[in-house]
């Protein structure tokens, strides 16, 4: 029979390698979550520069006909 003391000290040392896994995706989920935030961002930014960009095109070429 396994000593007790024996499978509770290697229960410890797996729980607790396993909180460090789990950490470390958490990280990595959050890592991922940002950098995907930040493309949505960024496409979102330029997809503005381009409208106000065209905008300004227009009012120059309209006020170039006047």
């Amino acid at each position: 029979m396994l000593n007790m003391l024996d499978i509770i000290s290697t229960f410890s040392i797996h729980s607790t390698q396993s909180r460090r896994l789990i950490n470390q995706l958490r990280q990595y989920s959050q890592q991922k979550q940002w950098i995907i935030i930040k493309r949505i961002n960024n496409k979102i930014i330029n997809q503005t520069k381009l409208q106000i960009q065209k905008v300004s095109d227009q009012r120059l070429k309209s006020e170039s006909k006047k």
